[in-house]
């Protein structure tokens, strides 16, 4: 064997093991655990009636049926991703998306490691206005957000009542993110 390859394994054997910690660490302290961590994860395939394609990582359980855990994403039968969601052991978790046929977003939310909406959950129609909720355990939310004022980096606090935003400490605000609920990630 040559000694590169012997390294190789061992860089790969210390990486798995990070991320192995990694994950342990995000379970226990509350964080979306939706990491690829098994070497018996495959990728699925599935046809839609409309055309489109699901394609999503995961693996099988003992009877043989398909456990989503990864990465879910539908595409359009033009190949445009149309959906994406994050699944841990067969339960949503974290951010889902979803857009329409010309590429505009439709919809934004997360869900806890329960598989409940968790956080802000928004909407925008055709014409690009926007509905917005905040959920918590699965419920509408009533109550005060902290969020942090992107454009400024002050705190804004955010008032709440049945999920919906009734007023903010600063009205003039723009560029507001919640701070709570799953990790986001990139587009």
């Amino acid at each position: 064997m040559k000694a590169g390859k012997t390294r190789c394994g061992f860089y790969t054997g210390l990486m798995r093991g990070f991320l192995w910690l990694a994950s342990l660490l995000a379970v226990a302290q509350g964080a979306c655990s939706c990491a690829l961590l098994d070497s018996g994860h495959e990728e699925f395939t599935s046809k839609l009636e409309d055309g489109g394609e699901a394609v999503y990582d995961g693996y099988k359980d003992p009877a043989d049926k398909i456990v989503r855990d990864g990465v879910y994403r539908v595409y359009s039968p033009d190949g445009d991703i149309v959906r994406k969601e994050y699944f841990a052991h067969g339960v949503p978790c974290g951010k889902s998306r979803g857009w329409d046929k010309s590429g505009r977003k439709e919809y934004e939310f997360s869900y806890n490691d329960k598989g409940q909406p968790d956080g802000k959950e928004v909407y925008w129609d055709r014409f690009g206005d926007k509905r917005e909720r905040v959920f918590k355990d699965g419920k509408p939310w009533d109550g005060t957000f902290h969020a942090l004022n992107e454009d400024t980096g002050n705190i804004v606090l955010m008032f709440y009542k049945e999920g919906r935003l009734t007023k903010t400490s600063s009205p003039s605000a723009k560029n507001i993110r919640l701070l709570h609920g799953c990790p986001d990630d990139s587009d």
